[in-house]
Formats: structure tokens, sequence, C-alpha cells
């Protein structure tokens, strides 16, 4: 290997060898060096090679030996980061798998061992769409430029395969995405229509980016005041299509934690006694009839005459 890869070398043993816990003497560094990249370098060479590191602002620290302290997450974060991208089933496996290398790339192999449970990703339920991250490049694209998009629209059938809805594609005026009950959505508006819909993105593939503008967002009823991201997502929880409404629901004390999952701080909520309270929330009435079902032994409508 050329020398003048030397100091790329070093620091990705340092990235990968060494952390505040497990410094590294410099005689580890030179073994390290011509164990994986067949390279040799004197003492002296190599604490040129450190120094040369640091004045380029590589946080690179001597304390019992050299070790990397500049990590781009903390471990809570990464094990926050990872998950997630776990948890997700609407990548495909190898994209997941992709993800999580990524993720822990830059670390030490003592954090990497930390991480075991990575290992489980393979007997995770995945999704079954090669393009769901080039999906998401394109449609962020259209957002971006004003643009509608056309897309071909997925859906499982018996058979436990995606199948396309139809043939001819869906042409869509794209608004935003966001994440809801794990899964990635496009909010737009069907061309041929003046509402909101909604697109599981993982189900959509053959995006292509239209010259066409879009059709401004505030010429849609529901959002003539421009489209809001929270109120939104609070209101259309289960991402059914449909205008929302004020409700009034009854409910059990003990499932306040729950509200405020679903519902968020927002809501108004009034109590009648230690075992009861009403919640005064807006919200769409396909969304609020599913919920409802999960929790009809703790809440209930309450329809004013």
């Amino acid at each position: 290997m050329n020398k003048k890869m030397l100091p790329v070398c070093v620091l990705k043993i340092l990235e990968e060898y060494s952390d505040a816990s497990h410094p590294l003497q410099q005689k580890d560094i030179i073994r390290l060096l011509e164990e994986n990249y067949q390279l040799e370098i004197a003492r002296k060479a190599l604490g040129n090679v450190l120094r040369e590191l640091e004045e380029l602002d590589y946080d690179i620290c001597y304390k019992n030996g050299y070790y990397l302290d500049e990590r781009q997450f903390t471990k809570s974060e990464l094990h926050f980061l990872i998950d997630s991208v776990l948890a997700d089933t609407t990548m495909t496996r190898l994209q997941n798998r992709e993800l999580l290398e990524k993720l822990l790339g830059k670390e030490s192999a003592y954090v990497k061992r930390g991480f075991t449970h990575v290992h489980t990703v393979s007997q995770l339920s995945h999704g079954d769409n090669p393009e769901f991250f080039l999906s998401i490049e394109l449609i962020q694209e259209a957002i971006e430029k004003n643009c509608k998009v056309s897309f071909d629209y997925y859906s499982y059938g018996l058979d436990l395969q995606l199948h396309k809805r139809r043939e001819r594609p869906y042409v869509v005026n794209p608004y935003e995405m966001m994440v809801s009950n794990t899964h990635y959505y496009l909010i737009g508006n069907y061309d041929a229509y003046d509402d909101i819909s909604h697109y599981r993105i993982d189900k959509i593939r053959n995006v292509k980016i239209l010259e066409a503008s879009r059709k401004a967002v505030t010429q849609l009823p529901e959002c003539r005041n421009g489209f809001e991201y929270p109120r939104h997502l609070m209101e259309h929880m289960y991402m059914f299509a449909g205008a929302s409404e004020h409700v009034k629901i009854k409910f059990k004390n003990c499932i306040v934690d729950q509200i405020v999952d679903w519902f968020g701080k927002e809501c108004r909520i009034e109590q009648i006694d230690h075992m009861y309270s009403y919640l005064f929330v807006k919200v769409n009435r396909n969304a609020l009839n599913y919920w409802l079902k999960q929790y009809d032994e703790f809440a209930e409508e309450i329809k004013e005459e």
C-alpha cells in the first residue's frame, strides 16, 4: 500500500481499536498497521503522523496511550438509533443491515461488542421493496422542486406478495413525508381530488418526478392555512384519509398515559371524578372509530344531543 495513505490507515486503526477505556500504545499501532495494511513505520514517523492528525482537528488524546475521543454518537444515542432501525419493518433485510453497518462503522471494536443483538436482524420481519430509499430520495427532490410525482402503488395479496393495485400510475402532489406507527408515509394530494391522502412509501415503486408543478397545498379545503405537520399527525393517527371533527370522549383515568401517547399534550382534558375524565380533541372520524375499538373497555364517545 502507498505510504501516502498512512495517515488514513492510522486514523482507521484509532477509530476501530481505541477509545477512552482502551488506549493504544505506539507499538500497538505499529503492529496493527503491519497486520491490517502491510505497512511498516518507525516510532518517530508514527509520532509525526499522530501530530499531523491532531493539526487536522481530529480529537486524538493521550492518556496511558493514544485514542480517538471524538465519536459521532454517544453510546446511548447509538443504542436508540440501532434499536429504532431494528424495529423498522419497512426496509428490506439488506437495507436494514447496510444501515446498521453505517451506524456502527466508525465505532471502536469494543463498542461494537455491546451490540450483539444486531445479529438478530435476519430473524426479524422485513419489507419487500428494494426501491424504498430511492423512492424517499426522489419524493424529497420533487417536494423541493414543487413538482408532481407519478408512481405504482402496491398492496399485499393472499399469497403474501406485493401486487400492483392498478396498471395506471398514481399522479400525486407531494407535500411531506412522515412516520406514523413505525411506517413511513408520503402525505400528498391525489391529483383528481381536493383532499389529503396518505401512501406507504414501502409500497411505492417506479417513482418519477414530473415536469408539471404540484398543486399548492393551500388549494385544499382542509389546508387553507398551509399544512400543519404536528396537527395532521395527531388527527390522523392511523393515516386514514378524510376530514377531522371535534369529538368528546369519556375515558377511565387509568389510561391517561395512552391518551397523551395518541393525542399529545395539546388536547383538552376535564376531570369528572377520581375514576373518569372527558377528552376534547379534533380527530379523523375513521381513526377515532379504530382507536375506540382498541380501548372499548376504557373509553367511549359522548355524542352531544
